[in-house]
């Protein structure tokens, strides 16, 4: 098991580092041999236009990104893959270009290809997309090993145990990088608490805490 500095927070630090995006979808189910090609790039002309003024009302004009794909799959399937699609017109001429991708895509998900039954797209999906945000996030580094991480102890009823057990309480800030400890132990970090049962033992590697459970 393996615990990032910041576990509470991580989903919040992925919205403020995300980049401002919005994603379009288009359903249209057709044999892809058989899609109206002049529909689906009107529709792309469409949404990505909408996208850029969803953008410029955010105050985004420059570094946009647009990014298309596909849902697709063999005729009739339960399930379809995700398939990328090139920049600029859609069109017959791309046909090759198109089945072989799904092959890629489809054997990357299952493994295998089955070539002599016919390809169908389910939908279709553009993303318009600002650029990054420029953040820095620092997280600590290497601590200073001669501290003690353990502030204190905490009964705690573990599991499978009759009674509360005494259990040091360590600062994770504080933890010797590389240091093998054992359980029962509980690990406070700014925005997360982790408990450790008895019988595993954890060491804190590359920024990450690594717990080994018993057995």
């Amino acid at each position: 098991m393996r615990i990032p500095i910041g576990a509470g927070v991580l989903s919040a630090l992925g919205c403020i580092a995300s980049p401002v995006s919005f994603d379009f979808v288009h359903g249209y189910m057709r044999e892809l041999k058989h899609v109206d090609w002049d529909a689906i790039n009107a529709r792309f002309v469409a949404l990505e236009g909408e996208g850029r003024e969803h953008l410029a009302k955010a105050g985004i004009s420059d570094g946009i990104v647009v990014t298309r794909s596909a849902d697709m799959r063999y005729l009739s399937q339960r399930y379809e893959v995700s398939v990328p699609l090139p920049r600029g017109s859609l069109g017959p001429a791309l046909l090759g270009d198109l089945h072989e991708a799904f092959y890629a895509a489809y054997r990357q998900h299952y493994g295998r290809e089955i070539k002599e039954v016919p390809v169908e797209t389910v939908s279709w999906r553009l993303t318009v997309a600002g650029p990054a945000p420029d953040i820095s996030v620092r997280w600590p580094g290497e601590q200073d090993a001669s501290k003690d991480a353990v502030k204190g102890t905490r009964p705690v009823l573990f599991a499978n145990q009759a009674k509360p057990i005494e259990t040091p309480v360590y600062q994770r800030g504080l933890l010797a990088p590389d240091h093998l400890f054992s359980g029962p132990a509980i690990v406070e970090d700014r925005e997360s608490t982790t408990v450790v049962p008895p019988g595993a033992q954890f060491r804190l590697a590359d920024q990450m805490l690594v717990i080994a459970l018993k057995g």
